[in-house]
């Protein structure tokens, strides 16, 4: 009973040994750890698996220049979806707009009604193209921006003729002021039931 008893206590203390040898072991990898730190100089590095010599110095100018490029990139690629999008969403009013402005001419008079001008006007003929003037006054002008139209009246053997002209159409190759007219206003078509001198507008020289 004795040699079993010291035998069955051996046992226990062989377990006993293991186990506290398990508690043990990360203790044991921490003191083997520190032993490094103070003997190689490695830092906490060792400890998050870090090999020694590679990149332990860090230099704050190059950190500084890496984050500056990544702020860059982000701003750059916020801008270019910003633009995108404000492309994406331009209406077709902004665009129909745009074309218009883009047809306006530049070198036109300034007209006002009771003017007497001289408008060249393009003609086809086949393969060949003229100009071809029409002098008259102008009794009304409508609209604006490309739109824009003068009403311009003559006598032509005796019977009078009216005209309508768009400012900003590509037939209309030339608009010139030949007479400036004093008038008091801004439709003239009281001129349809006059006859003769009656017609005349009185010149203005202050335009």
């Amino acid at each position: 009973m004795r040699a079993r008893t010291s035998c069955g206590s051996s046992q226990r203390g062989r377990r006993v040994v293991d186990a506290c040898h398990r508690c043990l072991a990360p203790f044991a990898k921490l003191s083997k750890a520190v032993d490094c730190v103070s003997e190689g100089g490695w830092g906490l590095s060792w400890l998050f698996g870090v090999l020694p010599g590679a990149g332990m110095a860090v230099d704050p100018i190059e950190t500084s220049v890496d984050e500056a490029t990544e702020a860059t990139s982000g701003t750059t690629a916020v801008a270019e979806k910003t633009t995108a999008k404000s492309s994406k969403k331009l209406s077709g009013s902004a665009l129909i707009k745009e074309f218009e402005d883009a047809q306006l001419k530049s070198d036109l008079p300034e007209i006002y009604v009771g003017d007497t001008v001289r408008v060249g006007v393009r003609i086809s003929e086949g393969n060949k193209e003229r100009v071809q003037p029409y002098e008259g006054v102008v009794i009304a002008k409508r609209h604006g921006s490309l739109n824009q139209t003068i009403t311009v009246r003559r006598i032509f053997q005796g019977i009078g003729v009216e005209r309508v002209f768009m400012l900003h159409s590509p037939q209309v190759a030339s608009v010139k002021i030949e007479r400036r007219g004093k008038v008091r206003r801004a439709k003239l078509f009281y001129l349809r039931d006059r006859v003769g001198k009656a017609t005349r507008v009185k010149q203005r020289f202050d335009r």
